[in-house]
C-alpha cells in the first residue's frame, strides 16, 4: 500500500462495496477516512460497499457498496469457494491457534499447533468487547478508534514496507448499510467485501486482476465466522516492485445482530507476516 495519509476511499455507492485503498496509512486506495490505503489515484472507486481503512497509497478509496449490491442482484458479484481441505488457504492453517493461550476457538478436528507469540498489545473494539492481538512490534497504530465506511469504532495498524507502500489491517464493528449483516449469509458478505477490496488493489497496477475469494468457515472465541481471502496481482505498479497483494476479510457473528469485521492488505513484500496476522485475527476474543 502506498503513503499513509488518510482519505476516504472512493465511496461505496449504492449497490457496490467500497474499494480498498492503497497500503499507506491513508485510505485512498483503501478506505482512508475509513482508514486509508495507498493505491494509485487512478484506482477505480465503487460506491456502496465501504472498504476498511488503509495506509495511503496515492488517492484510492474503498469500492462502493452500490457496486457490490448491483453485482449481487445481477448474480455475478460473489463467486466464492468454501474450502475445507488441508491444502486450502492460510486461514485454515492459522485457525488452529490454541484457545487457551490465544483465546481463539479451534475448528473441530483440527490439530493444535504451537501457539504463536504475539506482541502483548491489542486492537480493542469496545462496543463489541473484542480484543485483537497485535501480531508483533512491526505493526504501528495509524488511526482510531474511529468510524470508517465499512466499520465503526475501528482502528488501523500499518507496517511501512517502503516509501508510500504499506501493509495494513483494521478491525471494528461491521457497518455497511447497503450490505446489511445477515448471520445466514456471512460467506456471501465476506466474499463480496474481499472481492471489492482485491479488485480495488488490482486496479492500482497495470493489467491488474483479482482472484475469486476463497472462503473458510471458522470459529472465533466460540462464535461462528468466515474468513475470505483473495489475491490482487498486476504486471507493474508506480508504487512498488511487488507484483501482488493478498487481501483477507474476517467476519464474525457476535450476537446474531452485530458483527465483528477485520480486513487486511498484505503486499508481496510482507508475505512473511501474513500467516501470523491471520493467526492473530483468529485469536480475537470477546468479553
Amino acid at each position: 500500500m502506498p503513503n499513509p495519509e488518510h482519505e476516504a476511499r472512493p465511496g461505496y455507492e449504492a449497490g457496490e462495496p467500497p474499494a480498498p485503498e492503497p497500503t499507506r496509512p491513508s485510505l485512498e486506495a483503501r478506505p482512508e477516512p475509513t482508514p486509508p490505503p495507498a493505491y494509485p489515484p487512478q484506482a477505480p472507486a465503487y460506491g456502496p460497499v465501504p472498504l476498511p481503512p488503509q495506509p495511503k497509497r496515492g488517492n484510492r478509496r474503498v469500492l462502493a457498496i452500490a457496486l457490490v449490491v448491483v453485482l449481487m442482484l445481477a448474480g455475478g458479484v460473489v463467486g466464492y469457494v468454501i474450502s475445507d481441505d488441508d491444502s486450502g488457504s492460510a486461514a485454515e492453517e492459522s485457525a488452529s491457534a490454541s484457545t487457551e493461550e490465544s483465546g481463539a476457538a479451534q475448528p473441530s478436528g483440527s490439530p493444535s499447533p504451537e501457539v504463536p507469540a504475539f506482541s502483548g498489545e491489542f486492537l480493542v473494539v469496545e462496543p463489541l468487547g473484542a480484543s485483537v492481538p497485535i501480531p508483533n512490534d512491526r505493526w504501528e497504530h495509524a488511526e482510531g478508534p474511529t468510524d470508517y465506511d465499512y466499520a465503526h469504532d475501528a482502528s488501523l495498524y500499518n507496517i511501512e514496507l517502503a516509501e508510500n507502500w504499506y501493509a495494513a489491517f483494521s478491525a471494528g464493528r461491521y457497518a455497511i448499510p447497503e450490505l446489511p449483516f445477515d448471520p445466514e449469509a456471512m460467506g456471501k458478505t465476506a466474499g463480496t467485501v474481499a472481492r471489492v477490496w482485491a479488485e480495488g488493489a488490482a486496479a492500482g497496477g497495470e493489467n491488474g486482476s483479482a482472484s475469486v475469494p476463497v472462503l473458510t468457515e471458522v470459529t472465533v472465541d466460540g462464535r461462528a465466522g468466515v474468513l475470505a481471502e483473495s489475491t490482487a496481482s498486476w504486471d507493474a505498479s508506480q508504487f512498488t516492485a511487488d507484483e501482488y497483494e493478498r487481501i483477507v476479510i474476517l467476519l464474525v457473528d457476535v450476537d446474531g445482530v452485530n458483527a465483528f469485521v477485520a480486513g487486511a492488505y498484505m503486499p508481496q513484500s510482507a508475505d512473511d507476516e501474513y500467516d501470523l496476522l491471520v493467526d492473530a485475527l483468529l485469536a480475537t476474543t470477546f468479553a
